[in-house]
């Protein structure tokens, strides 16, 4: 089955500026807090630990809270994830098929569902530096602190307080950049799009 990679990829916008005595994850969730819900459009990239182009992919995507959130792959090919706070789902149609995934603690670190979550799960779960403060342009680097995880650091780079870009770096020397355009902060956004229900004739897959 095609990989999404580390996609979950995706994302999060804030409206307020963060005060500069706040600690790093409380600079973090100041920025993310003002976010319900968040609709776009997203550009992707990988590249090797040699700076190589592995995939490229862009689509749009829609994030409620809590832990709400559906990514669309539109080119190089059509490829859906869908996930809630109890499962997720990866729908290929050209293969027909759809993989079904419980949320784990695992899977609850990934950017998706960290920044469509609440924020105490920030300071849980990584931690946060600053690594660029301005007002024009923001910059925190997130690094989780369990075993076993889905990625190495997350940077969360933020433009005139939205989110503009993530980039990812994983055990096997890959970065991931997630680039996202088109934002929509606070839109009405259908509970709906959040659950899957598999067209007639698509194999079902459930990886427990």
């Amino acid at each position: 089955m095609r990989s999404l990679s580390l996609l979950l990829l995706f994302i999060c916008s804030g409206l307020a500026q963060a005060a500069s005595t706040a600690s790093p994850v409380e600079q973090l969730s100041q920025l993310l807090a003002p976010m319900q819900t968040l609709t776009g459009s997203f550009q992707q990239t990988m590249l090797d630990r040699d700076g190589e182009l592995l995939e490229q992919s862009s689509g749009l995507f829609a994030l409620k809270k809590p832990g709400r959130f559906r990514w669309q792959t539109k080119t190089p090919y059509d490829q859906l994830l869908v996930g809630n706070q109890q499962k997720l789902w990866l729908y290929d149609p050209d293969l027909e098929q759809v993989t079904v995934r419980a949320v784990d603690q695992r899977m609850q670190q990934t950017p998706a569902l960290l920044l469509s979550g609440e924020v105490e799960q920030i300071r849980a779960q990584f931690n946060v530096d600053v690594v660029e403060s301005g007002t024009a342009q923001q910059a925190f680097a997130l690094q989780p602190k369990g075993k076993n995880n889905l990625f190495e650091s997350l940077v969360v780079k933020f433009a005139a307080g939205k989110l503009s870009e993530m980039v990812l770096a994983d055990s096997l020397g890959q970065t991931t950049t997630i680039r996202l355009g088109d934002l929509a902060v606070n839109p009405s956004v259908d509970d709906q799009q959040f659950n899957f229900i598999p067209p007639p004739g698509t194999d079902v897959l459930v990886d427990e």
